[in-house]
């Protein structure tokens, strides 16, 4: 059903599968079978597991005082580390501390996630300077479920907060 989705995106989109606690044959098998083109790994995994992984890996991180160690030991594998509140491992829609991520962005590259919408989004980014941003329940009528209004909105402030093109 995923390998059916994604064949209809456009090559310039990533398609990143969101894995929570899973070990490298298992997120290579269904990265395979789903078409995905990289991995987010969020949960409990070791970094020197995924050395040879060969798909890129983007990494969760919580934003807190473990961070900083997080992205170290995983900045031989990750290509991209995911900020987000340190609560659960994504999609708690609570806000992270935007100076101590600020702090974390400046030492790789990241994407900015945690509690964001077209409300507070710009604010993020003016204050965190993220190479991009993440939004999930904030953006849910249900779980699973995005409002398309609630996510159009959401693009539109991220893009022109980003300095990026709006959406036609």
């Amino acid at each position: 059903q995923v390998a059916a989705m994604l064949a209809d995106l456009p090559c310039s989109i990533a398609r990143v599968g969101v894995m929570v606690d899973v070990d490298p044959a298992a997120a290579l098998a269904w990265a395979t079978a789903a078409g995905v083109d990289r991995i987010q790994l969020c949960g409990v995994q070791r970094a020197e597991d995924w050395i040879e992984f060969p798909l890129p890996v983007w990494r969760r991180v919580g934003v807190d005082a473990e961070g900083a160690a997080e992205i170290e030991a995983w900045s031989k594998v990750a290509e991209l580390f995911v900020l987000d509140h340190p609560a659960t491992p994504g999609g708690s829609g609570r806000n992270v501390d935007f100076v101590q991520a600020a702090r974390l962005a400046r030492t790789a590259p990241c994407l900015l996630a945690g509690g964001l919408g077209a409300d507070n989004v710009a604010a993020a980014i003016a204050a965190v300077q993220p190479y991009g941003v993440d939004a999930s329940s904030r953006l849910e009528t249900q779980p699973g479920r995005k409002n398309p209004a609630e996510v159009l909105a959401y693009v539109r402030a991220a893009q022109q907060a980003l300095g990026a093109p709006n959406l036609s």
